[in-house]
């Protein structure tokens, strides 16, 4: 090889005939110039220029752009071929100089061989056009509507997309877009010709990633050419955050409905258990069989309801500031129990405080095993860590990982969904909707991540609380007089029925109006209201009576929970949820009332009107 100084000699040489204007430099720094670049800028000797930066040939625009190509060729970044510029005579007089650009290596040193030519006023008003519409940051192509190729395209479609200019550029547009070859000449056709300018589409980058854009494109005319110019937009997490606040909406919608028709069915429940332990005494024992099994239905009815509930984030809870490791431990044993033959490790960290409900925890765990199981896992994993957000917000996240079958996109976009199974037959498809519920109503988080083959890792996202407040004992009230408010006649007239037969003496109310303006309040001991009723709620009501008589009993009975999230019962308050039999109604409400005397306990409800 010649070494650098006969190289460069030879391109003096090989020069001096070129029609272009021709220069080679390193760094920017002119090594080589021909006659005709001599002329052109309107110098007499090469050793005017020789030595010089090229850029101090050009105004000061166009000097700054051209030592930002020189530094970024420098550290490797990929650059531009062509470029139009404005040109400095010596005289001071200014033309627009076309530019052409390659690079060579030379003794292990990097070398720019530039090819000029001046460029007239129709050429260069098309060059400032050319820059105009395909400079900036987006991201654009430009595409031949007659092969499909890329013609050229900008820098940020190179840094988008990841291949070198030089690749990208006559690449088919088919083997970026993952469209059908079809559907892509379809497209071109339809944008050519100015009846369609957006489309959808993914687009595949170099190192294999599928990306959503928006593609807008129509015709242009440049340099003699019909092109299309195609500017890119990348869509995918807008459409991530589209498609999460849509499936939201969604489970939202059924869980209104789920939640809806359970608390009317509790309501049924509880009339079919009630009238149940009111014939129950007089059966025949040849029919008492039936009547077991009638309860015995009402009572998976009942679960099935819960489970409804969850799912429309309507069921009550019991929320408390718990240490998570505490109550995970607490639930360990009953959910080996659940998942025989399989694998499971428990890693929750000490003095993680959280404010959830222990028992719909114990809940949630239960289902996510189970639910692991029945995807054929060996092996499940129940561990923690802790986080911080943006805003400051510390969060403990509960992981529950498997490695299952795990579960492709389209079942990850349905798997909370209410009913929704991939075992048709075999279970109702309300286990992972309810702990979607559950989650949601503690004001917590939950997401899944999951391939075929791969398992399925489930993360709780629970905001991390201070240690717990210490709960205030209340004494158990006294007396046995109660007063009862249920705006559903048959349910009000068997709930009547049970307490009496089990003691009670009881006034029944229709609302709360009623109930506020009947005598004898200082006689009660418990109230029992309905908290979902025409005009005031049960909730409403009781805080009402309660100004009146701070030591009242109140327990709220209903088949769903309106209760503000994270709002606590005031003190002296207890919640039933429904369907319950009188019988368990009774002992309830003895477990509230304190040891009940006989002077206070002869006394009817008419002695005290």
């Amino acid at each position: 090889m010649p070494d650098r100084d006969d190289f460069l000699a030879l391109l003096t040489d090989l020069s001096r005939e070129a029609h272009d204007a021709v220069g080679v430099a390193e760094h920017g720094v002119l090594h080589v110039v021909n006659p005709t670049l001599l002329r052109m800028f309107g110098y007499d000797a090469p050793e005017e220029v020789l030595g010089r930066p090229f850029w101090e040939l050009l105004d000061a625009t166009s000097a700054a752009r051209m030592k930002l190509v020189v530094q970024a060729r420098a550290e490797g970044r990929p650059v531009a071929g062509r470029y139009q510029v404005t040109g400095v005579r010596r005289d001071g007089g200014t033309f627009e100089v076309g530019l052409r650009t390659t690079t060579f290596s030379l003794g292990g040193r990097q070398f720019s061989m530039a090819l000029l030519h001046e460029v007239g006023e129709e050429e260069a008003g098309e060059s400032r056009l050319y820059d105009a519409i395909f400079g900036n940051t987006a991201i654009k192509l430009l595409i031949d509507p007659e092969n499909g190729r890329v013609v050229d395209a900008n820098q940020a479609a190179v840094q988008f997309y990841g291949w070198p200019l030089d690749q990208l550029r006559g690449m088919a547009i088919a083997e970026i877009n993952t469209a059908s070859s079809q559907e892509v000449r379809r497209d071109l056709g339809a944008a050519d010709s100015g009846e369609q300018r957006s489309f959808r589409f993914q687009h595949r980058l170099a190192n294999g990633a599928l990306r959503n854009v928006e593609v807008h494109t129509g015709p242009v005319e440049l340099r003699g050419r019909r092109l299309l110019l195609s500017i890119i937009q990348d869509t995918t997490e807008r459409d991530e955050l589209e498609e999460k606040l849509r499936r939201a909406s969604q489970l939202e919608a059924v869980g209104r409905l789920a939640g809806g028709v359970a608390h009317d069915f509790n309501n049924l429940l509880t009339v079919v258990l009630g009238c149940a332990d009111l014939v129950r005494p007089g059966i025949d024992p040849g029919v008492r069989q039936h009547l077991d099994d009638l309860v015995s239905a009402a009572r998976r009815a009942s679960r099935l309801t819960r489970q409804l509930l969850a799912v429309g984030r309507r069921q009550q809870l019991a929320p408390r500031t718990i240490d998570l490791s505490t109550a995970v431990r607490s639930a360990e044993a009953l959910l080996r129990r659940a998942v025989p033959g399989v694998d499971l490790d428990v890693e929750v960290g000490d003095g993680l405080q959280v404010e959830f409900d222990p028992d719909q925890l114990e809940q949630v765990l239960l289902n996510l095993v189970i639910n692991a199981a029945e995807a054929g896992a060996s092996s499940i994993r129940i561990s923690s860590s802790s986080e911080r957000d943006a805003f400051e917000t510390d969060f403990v996240v509960l992981t529950v990982s498997d490695d299952g079958r795990g579960m492709d996109e389209a079942t990850q976009a349905r798997v909370f969904e209410p009913f929704f199974t991939t075992r048709p037959g075999h279970g109702s498809g309300l286990g992972l909707a309810s702990v979607y519920g559950i989650v949601s109503q503690s004001g917590g988080q939950i997401e899944v991540h999951s391939r075929p083959g791969q398992g399925t890792t489930f993360a709780l996202r629970l905001a991390r609380r201070a240690a717990p407040e210490v709960p205030t004992e209340v004494e158990p009230g006294q007396g046995t007089v109660l007063w009862l408010v249920d705006d559903h006649d048959d349910l009000r007239e068997v709930l009547v029925q049970g307490l009496q037969n089990a003691g009670f003496l009881v006034k029944a109310f229709r609302d709360a109006e009623e109930a506020l303006a009947a005598p004898g309040l200082e006689r009660v001991s418990v109230l029992i209201t309905d908290q979902v009723m025409p005009g005031a709620s049960g909730l409403e009501l009781g805080q009402q009576l309660q100004s009146r008589r701070p030591d009242l009993r109140v327990l709220l009975i209903s088949g769903e929970m309106r209760q503000p999230r994270g709002a606590r019962l005031p003190v002296g308050w207890e919640f039933m949820q429904k369907p319950f039999s009188t019988r368990e109604l009774s002992s309830r409400v003895r477990a509230m009332c304190a040891p009940v005397s006989g002077a206070r306990s002869d006394r009817s409800l008419q002695e005290q009107e």
